[in-house]
């Protein structure tokens, strides 16, 4: 009977030892693939927080499209924008930072342009009716400022649903007519690592890059 109750102990103990050391190598595969996932994909806590706003900021891109009436289109864009701004590391309430109507020329202005540390318009805004098609037109307004302020480093053409982000082609050093970047927040843009790691580098901390660092990495 003791020689019964030895055995069970040391059956059981080395069963434990069996267990412990199967989490243990099981720990260690696992750890091995998040850190080769790391390495490969290069992700970082900022771009980890980045895509947690984009998140959100879908989130409310798609109830603002899926629930308002045409009554609150307008409305309903503005809010959009001011939340893409905030996305982007602006406040849409400091006038330092973002100006409304923004006036390039006597003839000309534009919807909105967020400004650089000195003052001056950084990334221009031509915004069309909320949802609507964006036509040539847009693309002329945004071209036609963005040329004429030198030191516009990014254009961004959106209906509040579809945003999409120009620069200055460097062979006529005037803004390509094509853009490097566009995306739609009701499409899930925080699951395309290019996309996120283009919207962190547009951020107001990192903006003071000049023309040519947005297509580094893409």
């Amino acid at each position: 009977m003791i020689i019964d109750i030895q055995y069970d102990i040391v059956l059981n103990f080395n069963i434990c030892l069996f267990i412990i050391d199967l989490i243990y190598k099981l720990y260690q595969v696992n750890d091995m693939f998040i850190n080769k996932g790391k390495k490969m994909t290069g992700t970082s806590p900022q771009l980890f927080i980045m895509k947690s706003k984009i998140t959100n900021f879908e989130s409310f891109v798609s109830e603002k499209v899926m629930y308002s009436s045409v009554h609150q289109l307008e409305e309903a864009k503005t809010e959009i924008l001011k939340n893409f701004f905030e996305l982007l590391g602006y406040n849409p309430d400091n006038s330092k930072e973002v100006i409304k109507d923004y006036k390039v020329d006597d003839d000309n202005h534009i919807d909105y342009a967020l400004l650089n540390d000195t003052g001056k318009p950084h990334i221009l805004i031509v915004s069309s009716e909320f949802k609507y098609i964006l036509t040539e037109c847009h693309l002329i307004h945004l071209q036609h400022a963005f040329n004429k302020t030198t030191s516009t480093v990014l254009g961004v053409l959106t209906n509040g649903q579809i945003f999409q982000f120009y620069q200055i082609n460097p062979k006529s050093n005037m803004m390509d007519i094509k853009p490097f970047l566009a995306v739609d927040f009701v499409e899930y843009v925080h699951r395309e690592p290019a996309a996120v790691a283009i919207l962190h580098k547009m951020k107001k901390p990192n903006n003071k890059l000049n023309n040519d660092s947005y297509t580094k990495i893409l």
